[in-house]
């Protein structure tokens, strides 16, 4: 399967429900499944109430924060049952950006296994954080050990090997069907 740079793949955040399929999703939903590409918004913003306003607005800071990484990467997808990934890597591989979607119960109960991240390079050392997305539309989900204290510092969470990350994996925190987390990952 080719698959299309981010740059030139349009997305968007549209409305929900949407127009098109009739499916209802979170903003964080929508906003995370759009986020790797060349993201736009396609909602009548008029039709928005505060809170959605500002979580989006938080949405489209993040995006602006990676768009270079997003635009120059290597798109990389490591998909485990259950669970999507899709990720950006630079090209010299000192940086990454993934979203880590649920798309159904586990069998676990909200509890999944491991999330390889692809296409980091084994030899290198990274730091791995979620990025705290928060808004009215956010689903609950609890925090792995290794998330830390994600308020307030640049990069809180754990630090592997490459080899690590892309073999072993993290744990994922339980989460509900159709939750997303972004994880940013830099070279230490």
């Amino acid at each position: 399967m080719t698959l299309l740079p981010p740059e030139l793949l349009g997305t968007h955040i549209g409305s929900s429900p949407s127009h098109q399929t009739g499916r209802q999703h979170s903003v964080a939903f929508r906003a995370s499944t759009a986020l790797i590409g060349h993201l736009g918004v396609e909602w009548d913003l008029r039709t928005v109430s505060g809170a959605e306003l500002a979580e989006l607005k938080m949405w489209i800071a993040l995006y602006k924060g990676i768009r270079s990484l997003l635009h120059s990467g290597v798109v990389v997808r490591g998909d485990e049952e259950g669970v999507w990934l899709t990720g950006v890597v630079s090209p010299d591989r000192t940086r990454a950006a993934y979203v880590v979607s649920t798309t159904t119960v586990s069998a676990m109960e909200l509890t999944f296994g491991r999330i390889r991240l692809a296409g980091l390079d084994p030899t290198k050392h990274y730091a791995v954080r979620p990025v705290v997305v928060d808004g009215p539309s956010a689903l609950p989900s609890f925090k792995a050990p290794w998330f830390g204290d994600a308020q307030g510092a640049e990069f809180v969470g754990t630090q592997a090997s490459g080899a690590w990350l892309a073999g072993e994996g993290l744990a994922l925190p339980a989460m509900w069907p159709e939750s997303p987390i972004v994880l940013l990952v830099r070279e230490v």
